[in-house]
C-alpha cells in the first residue's frame, strides 16, 4: 500500500517554484505536484498573534490565504502553536501576563474555540485529524526555564478544556525529535504523559555525516512509536536539507527520504501522520523571513542553508533525486 492510502496519511508542504518569479500558475502545479504522489493530507501552522490582532478580535484572512496556497479539503493535523520555537507567540498585550494566569488562560481557550469553529465552518468537509497546541515547545524553553511550570499548567487545563468541548479529537504539544530524548528528557515525558498523541518534529542534527543521518529513520522512527507507548505518533514536521554547506548532499537527502518513507508504511497505523517539509527549496524574500525569524546574527549562514534547502525540488522547479526518491517509494 502506497503511504498516505488506507490507516496512514501523508502530506506535503506545496511550496511553489520561486524562481525566477513566482507566478500563480506556480502555486497550481504545485499543487498537482503534491496530489499526483497522493500526498493527500495537510499540516496547518497556526501562530496567534496573525489570527488575533486586537484582544477578542479574530482576523482570519492569514489562514484563507494559507488554505487557498497548501489546498483546502485536505485532512489536517493544526498546530496552534504556542509557544512557537524560541518565540512565545502570544499577542503584544500578553507578553509579559504568566501562561498559567486566568487572563491568559482565558484568551488562549476563546482563541483555540475560535480557531476550530473557524476552520470547522470554512473547510468542513476536510476533518482536524489531530491538534496540537505547542510548536516545537522544548526549544522555547531552554532559553525560559522559570516559565515551564506555568506552561504546564496551561497544558493541563488546554486538554481538560478541549476534552470536554471537542470530545474525541486527539490533543498533544509538539516537541522536536532530539529535544524529547535529550537532556530534559524527564521533564518532556511528564508533560506528555497526559497527551492523546505525540507529535514530533523531525530533522536531522547535521552534526554527523550526511550518510550516517540518512540512516537514522531506521532506528528513530520505531524509537518514537515506542515512546509513544501505544499512543499514536504524529510526525508533524519532516525534512532534511541538501546544502552542500551542512555537509549534505541531494544524495543523501534522496537516502533519507526512502528510509524514513518505507520505515514508516511498515509502522502503519503506529504513525497515522507524516507531514513533508517542502515540495520546493524557498528563495528570495521568503527565505531572508524564515531565516530572520529562527536565526540569530551569529548563525545565519547556518539556518539559511537548512531552512531554505529543504525542497524536494530546487527553487526553479528542477526535481532534486529526493523528488525522485519520493516518487518512487510512494509509488511502492
Amino acid at each position: 500500500m502506497p503511504p498516505g492510502t488506507g490507516e496512514q496519511v501523508l502530506a506535503l508542504t506545496a511550496t511553489p517554484a520561486s524562481e525566477p518569479s513566482l507566478e500563480p500558475s506556480d502555486v497550481v502545479e504545485a499543487n498537482e505536484l503534491v496530489e499526483s504522489v497522493d500526498a493527500a493530507g495537510l499540516h496547518l501552522l497556526v501562530r496567534w498573534p496573525e489570527i488575533e490582532p486586537e484582544p477578542g478580535q479574530f482576523d482570519w484572512s492569514s489562514l484563507e490565504e494559507k488554505l487557498q496556497i497548501f489546498g483546502a479539503g485536505r485532512p489536517r493535523v493544526v498546530t496552534f502553536s504556542v509557544p512557537d520555537t524560541a518565540h512565545r507567540a502570544v499577542p503584544e498585550d500578553l507578553r509579559e501576563v504568566p501562561f498559567d494566569a486566568a487572563e491568559f488562560e482565558k484568551r488562549y481557550f476563546d482563541a483555540l474555540d475560535a480557531l476550530l469553529d473557524f476552520l470547522s465552518g470554512y473547510d468542513s468537509e476536510a476533518p482536524t485529524l489531530y491538534l496540537s497546541i505547542g510548536n516545537e515547545v522544548d526549544e522555547y524553553f531552554k532559553g525560559h526555564p522559570g516559565e515551564l511550570s506555568a506552561y504546564e499548567s496551561l497544558v493541563d487545563s488546554a486538554f481538560e478544556h478541549l476534552h470536554q468541548t471537542r470530545a474525541g479529537l486527539p490533543v498533544g504539544i509538539t516537541t522536536t525529535f532530539e529535544g524529547t530524548f535529550g537532556a530534559d528528557a524527564e521533564t518532556w515525558a511528564r508533560i506528555h504523559a497526559t497527551a492523546d498523541a505525540i507529535f514530533f518534529t523531525y530533522y536531522p542534527p547535521y552534526d554527523a555525516a550526511a550518510t550516517t543521518l540518512a540512516e537514522q529513520p531506521l532506528v528513530d522512527l520505531p524509537a518514537m512509536v515506542e515512546y509513544a507507548d501505544g499512543r499514536p505518533v504524529v510526525l508533524q514536521e519532516v525534512g532534511f536539507s541538501s546544502s552542500v554547506d551542512l555537509g549534505s548532499s541531494e544524495a543523501a537527502q534522496a537516502e533519507f527520504v526512502t528510509n524514513v518513507l518505507r520505515t514508516w508504511s511498515e509502522l502503519g497505523a503506529a504513525v497515522p501522520f507524516l507531514g513533508w517539509y517542502y515540495l520546493h527549496d524557498v528563495s528570495g524574500d521568503r527565505c531572508e523571513e524564515m531565516v530572520n525569524y529562527f536565526a540569530d546574527d551569529s548563525n545565519t549562514s547556518v539556518w539559511e542553508a537548512f531552512l531554505c534547502h529543504l525542497g524536494l525540488r530546487h527553487s526553479d522547479g528542477t526535481p532534486k533525486a529526493g523528488w525522485d526518491a519520493f516518487v518512487a517509494a510512494t509509488g511502492e
